[in-house]
């Protein structure tokens, strides 16, 4: 249900977790509450700027009512992060526009600090750009609508636990391909990208150094060994956070059975480093109380009866 439609928030921490207000370490229900009414006045405010001027206008987009995404799609390509980690963020907006897509991405979830007061001072809010094309299909190259939008609510959700070593990671398990599954998460943050063009750039160099000189092994070498061992770092840093997480699942998965994807998707980098090597019942001590009973709401029956 849309935020503008739901003038009551919800009424305790639990509530509030399902819709993707996942609790940050030192966080409490007030914030809860905050960011609750914070998002409200974002949707208030989108709405408020279609009614007077016909458009709300951010940064340098514009977008007319007709370019949103509506509530009832928006749900439904939340599905997948419903069905893997119990929590939706329905209460952020989406919206069809290519500007400022690059040609080979689908959409992006755009975040956003209101330091000049305009909605709420200092408050932070998201929105979901997506391609034009999806408003009317399903897919645009390897990239669907459902996919794009799923991904991009697991970075919303998890923004309170400022956490990135795994992020990629969990956002990518969603994902209905088993090789952007595993292989998503080498690419972890920015300057990975750069480094990964680069070593591209290099390769291409090398080629056309090849082409109008003649082929020299020495610049070949020098222009394909970095992207090499950067392919290489990818590789074995990916292959190591997987064992890592999958060790920390094992751990949880006698207490929380399927619902343990959920649980770690609530947990920081520490706490799911912690996890590969030391059991739950250590680990969970240095977990706040209000954290700790949205996590034991995902105890299987079996550990409950057993307590």
């Amino acid at each position: 249900m849309p935020l503008e439609d739901s003038p009551s928030p919800p009424n305790n921490v639990i509530e509030f977790d399902s819709l993707g207000f996942i609790l940050g370490v030192n966080d409490s229900l007030e914030n809860l509450q905050n960011r609750w009414q914070s998002n409200t006045k974002f949707n208030q405010y989108i709405q408020s700027q279609f009614d007077t001027k016909g458009q709300f206008d951010i940064f340098d987009l514009s977008y007319k009512p007709c370019m949103r995404l509506n509530d009832t799609e928006l749900a439904q390509c939340q599905k997948p992060i419903s069905d893997l980690y119990c929590c939706q963020t329905p209460w952020v907006p989406a919206f069809f526009c290519n500007k400022g897509l690059s040609f080979i991405f689908g959409g992006m979830a755009i975040g956003f600090k209101d330091d000049d007061g305009i909605i709420q001072t200092d408050a932070e809010f998201s929105f979901f750009q997506l391609r034009s094309s999806f408003k009317h299909k399903e897919k645009f190259l390897m990239y669907t609508k459902t996919e794009i939008i799923a991904h991009e609510s697991c970075h919303i959700a998890r923004m309170a636990l400022d956490s990135h070593k795994y992020e990629e990671l969990l956002a990518y398990n969603i994902s209905s391909s088993k090789f952007r599954r595993w292989w998503g998460s080498s690419i972890r943050k920015p300057t990975d990208v750069l480094l990964f063009f680069c070593g591209i750039l290099l390769c291409l160099l090398s080629q056309v150094a090849d082409i109008i000189y003649s082929p020299n092994l020495i610049i070949s070498i020098l222009g394909k060994t970095p992207f090499i061992l950067l392919l290489i770092f990818f590789i074995i840093r990916n292959y190591k956070l997987h064992q890592q997480y999958q060790k920390a699942h094992q751990q949880l998965q006698k207490d929380f059975g399927k619902k343990t994807h959920a649980v770690l998707f609530r947990l920081t980098d520490n706490e799911i480093d912690k996890l590969s090597y030391l059991p739950w019942t250590e680990v969970s001590k240095h977990i706040s109380e209000i954290r700790l009973e949205v996590i034991n709401t995902f105890k299987t029956e079996e550990t409950i009866d057993e307590q």
